[in-house]
């Protein structure tokens, strides 16, 4: 889903009324559709297998910038409630190429997954920061990051009977 208004003419690059004919456009071909009026108006993709294919034409580069412009305006436009966006924000930020907003991002949702007994959801932010903490190089802040992830992650292994399996991926960063 993304939001009609300021925030899309700026990530898009387009004037309001060209926005608006290019949205038109596209709910005349059954691309999108109004998923929301209010608070803004929201337009989602009619089809998933037509928004990846859409994703997939643009180069990493550009995909990356794109997700990196709509983090940074999420956390302009909602900056006094990021809670309700946190989780969008770090999908944002993990495809965006900025490890250092993806961890932040990622470790704030899975302690709001955590905080809500969301536990698969907690379980999957926790993989993705070890993906990345897993690239990027070897730094005090990093090892830093990994012992917290690691220390908020074991209730919620432990809540999925999964002590067994954390306990393994403790073990295999225990030079940490």
């Amino acid at each position: 889903a993304f939001c009609a208004g300021a925030d899309l003419t700026d990530f898009a690059g387009l004037q309001r009324d060209e926005l608006e004919r290019a949205l038109l456009q596209l709910e005349d071909l059954d691309f999108v559709y109004q998923s929301a009026l209010a608070p803004e108006r929201q337009y989602s993709f009619k089809h998933v297998l037509a928004q990846e294919a859409i994703y997939q034409t643009l180069v990493r580069p550009r995909r990356e910038a794109h997700h990196a412009a709509a983090g940074k305006a999420i956390e302009a436009l909602y900056s006094d409630r990021l809670d309700e966006w946190i989780e969008i924000l770090a999908h944002h930020y993990t495809h965006s190429g900025d490890d250092a907003k993806a961890l932040a991002s990622l470790e704030l949702a899975h302690h709001k997954a955590s905080r809500d007994y969301a536990l698969a959801e907690a379980k999957g932010f926790f993989e993705e920061a070890m993906r990345i903490l897993d690239r990027v190089p070897d730094t005090p802040e990093h090892r830093t990051q990994r012992v917290r992830f690691l220390a908020s992650q074991f209730i919620v292994h432990y809540l999925l009977y999964e002590t067994p399996a954390y306990f393994e991926i403790a073990t295999r960063h225990q030079e940490v």
